[in-house]
């Protein structure tokens, strides 16, 4: 067999195989491997150490693949996470700054591969810090034909988790309020967002609440489809 290692992509949610997206300081971080081999190689493990300052990271780590191996394909599909390695990155070792990682596949050669120089390779990333999202989340009530609607709870949880998982943050501060939207019938968007950025001005005059603060009004759209908008880009107010 000539198995090699062709990237080493270090990802948060978004990435490329040239690691061009940055990534944050203490966000959830894993390191894919890909492989590939002249031929399909069954059952061929990998193993991946961290440095930092020239400094060796404890532990060595070994994938989180089914079996901790995987079939090493001559056509790998990088949509397909078994196809390549894959490891989570110890929260210890995801502080700001520089961080060398090194892939070792079939690191004890039970394969038997001549050619060992492409069996190991390095790559070197760089965690950015970078600002906690504040958010206060809405739930708006409103009522047509006698019918009061809001979202349910799991539809707010839902959002949280996207965003903690998508977004380029190491922290989601949430608070959640009600809002009752005044008048009946579905609500306008303009007329909601100017009713938050009321209630947002309140707050930073009565309670120095901070101006980034980012206000969300959530409309459940069991009386109608309202279209979301923001109320400025860049800004701190969306419905």
């Amino acid at each position: 067999p000539d198995m090699r290692i062709t990237a080493i992509e270090v990802t948060q949610a978004v990435q490329d195989l040239n690691n061009s997206v940055d990534l944050v300081a203490n966000k959830r971080t894993y390191a894919r491997v890909h492989v590939s081999s002249p031929t399909s190689i069954g059952s061929v493990t990998a193993n991946l150490s961290g440095e930092r300052g020239g400094v060796t990271l404890f532990p060595t780590l070994i994938p989180g693949n089914p079996g901790g191996t995987i079939t090493i394909l001559t056509t790998p599909d990088r949509a397909q996470i078994n196809d390549s390695f894959w490891f989570e990155l110890p929260s210890s070792w995801l502080g700001t700054g520089n961080l060398k990682l090194t892939a070792r596949l079939d690191p004890a050669n039970a394969k038997n591969d001549p050619h060992l120089a492409n069996n190991t390779s390095s790559v070197t990333v760089n965690f950015l810090s970078a600002a906690p999202l504040r958010l206060r989340i809405y739930n708006v009530r409103y009522t047509i034909g006698g019918t009061t609607y809001q979202a349910a709870s799991s539809h707010l949880d839902r959002l949280e988790s996207w965003l903690r998982r998508a977004y380029p943050i190491s922290t989601l501060s949430v608070s959640r309020d009600t809002f009752t939207y005044p008048g009946g019938g579905l609500p306008n968007v303009d007329t909601l967002n100017t009713w938050l950025g009321f209630i947002k001005l309140l707050r930073r005059i009565f309670s120095g609440e901070d101006g980034r603060v980012v206000y969300y009004g959530m409309v459940d759209d069991g009386g109608g489809f309202m279209r979301g908008k923001a109320a400025g880009i860049p800004g701190t107010i969306a419905s």
